[in-house]
C-alpha cells in the first residue's frame, strides 16, 4: 500500500514539475533576418513582448541567417519559424514544420510579381521580352523578384535564361527599377507594391513605366501586377513543439489587434489562418528549385 502511494505521489510531482516547466519555458521564434539581425529585433521585439503577456510566459525572437536558415533552425533549437513563403515550403519538406498563420500586411495577405518596363519601349506583353535585357533579384531564390515572374513566363512558353538577350541579378529591387529608368535594362522583375512605394516617396513617376501583362489592383493584390497572387510570410511550428503551445500561440497571433503597438511597430495588420501553398509549390516544382531540385511535375 505504501509503495503504491509512493508511486502515485511521485508521478504527481513529476507531472506538476513538467507542467510548471512548460508554463514558464521560453518560447523561441526564429525569424528570417533578410535585412539583418538589428532590423529583426527592431521590428518584432514588440510582438514578442505582446505574445509574452498574452501567453503568460516569455517569448524570444531569434534572427536566422538567410544563407543558413535550415542549420540555424536546428542549431538554435527554435520552437517556431517566421519565414517567407518559399522558405515555408522548404522547411515543411525538410523539417516537417507545420504552417500556423500567414502574415497580414497593410496590403493584405498575398502579393505578386511585377515585370516593369519603360513607357513607350514597346514592351507590354510577355512576348515583347524576347531578345531583351532583363534584371532581377537572386535567381531561383527571390520569390517576388524572380520566381513568380519566371514561372509566369514559362507558362507562356518563354524561358528567361534562353529567350532573353541577357538576365542579370542586382542586389536591391530599387536598383532594378532604376536600371530600367536609366535604360540599362529593358525590363525588371520586382515585387508588387514597390512601384507605388517608390512613386509615393518621389523616387519615380508611375507614368514613366508600364507593367507587362498588367493586372489591375484587386481584392487579392491592391497594386498593379503581372503574376498570379501568392501567400505572404508564414509562422510555422517545429514538429517537436508542444501542441498546447502551438494552439495558444496560434490563437494569440490570430487575435492580434491591428491597432496594437506590436502591429503598428511591425507595420502589419496581424495574421490570418494559413493560406494554401499549392500554387507556390507548383511554381517551385516547375523551376526545379528546393525542395524540388530533382524532379518537376
Amino acid at each position: 500500500m505504501r509503495k503504491k502511494l509512493f508511486k502515485i505521489t511521485l508521478s504527481f510531482i513529476i507531472a506538476l514539475t513538467c507542467s510548471l516547466s512548460l508554463g514558464h519555458a521560453t518560447i523561441k521564434i526564429g525569424v528570417n533576418a533578410h535585412r539583418g539581425a538589428d532590423y529583426v529585433k527592431e521590428r518584432w521585439t514588440d510582438l514578442a513582448r505582446h505574445l509574452s503577456q498574452e501567453l503568460g510566459q516569455p517569448v524570444k525572437i531569434l534572427p536566422l541567417r538567410v544563407a543558413s536558415l535550415l542549420s540555424d533552425v536546428k542549431r538554435k533549437q527554435v520552437d517556431f519559424v517566421f519565414s517567407n513563403p518559399v522558405q515555408a515550403v522548404v522547411l515543411n519538406a525538410y523539417l516537417r514544420t507545420i504552417p500556423m498563420v500567414t502574415l497580414r500586411t497593410n496590403a493584405g495577405s498575398q502579393f505578386a510579381g511585377v515585370i516593369v518596363a519603360k513607357k513607350d519601349s514597346g514592351i507590354t506583353q510577355s512576348k515583347d521580352l524576347i531578345g531583351k535585357k532583363v534584371v532581377s533579384m537572386r535567381f531561383k531564390v527571390a520569390a517576388g523578384g524572380y520566381i513568380f515572374q519566371t514561372y509566369h513566363l514559362l507558362q507562356k512558353g518563354i524561358d528567361p535564361h534562353k529567350d532573353f538577350a541577357s538576365i542579370k541579378q542586382l542586389r536591391s529591387q530599387d536598383k532594378l527599377v532604376r536600371a530600367v529608368d536609366r535604360g540599362l535594362a529593358d525590363a525588371a522583375f520586382v515585387r508588387s507594391g514597390l512601384l507605388e512605394k517608390m512613386a509615393k516617396s518621389g523616387k519615380i513617376k508611375m507614368d514613366d513605366f508600364v507593367v507587362v501583362d498588367r493586372r489591375d489592383p484587386n481584392n487579392q493584390v491592391p497594386f498593379v501586377h503581372t503574376t498570379q497572387a501568392y501567400p505572404e510570410w508564414y509562422i510555422s511550428a517545429m514538429p517537436q513543439t508542444d501542441e498546447a503551445i502551438v494552439k495558444r500561440l496560434t490563437s494569440a497571433l490570430l487575435s492580434l489587434p491591428a491597432n496594437s503597438q506590436a502591429a503598428q511597430v511591425a507595420k502589419i495588420k496581424g495574421f490570418v489562418k494559413p493560406i494554401p501553398l499549392d500554387n507556390l509549390k507548383a511554381a517551385l516544382q516547375t523551376l526545379r528549385v528546393p525542395p524540388y531540385t530533382r524532379t518537376a511535375r
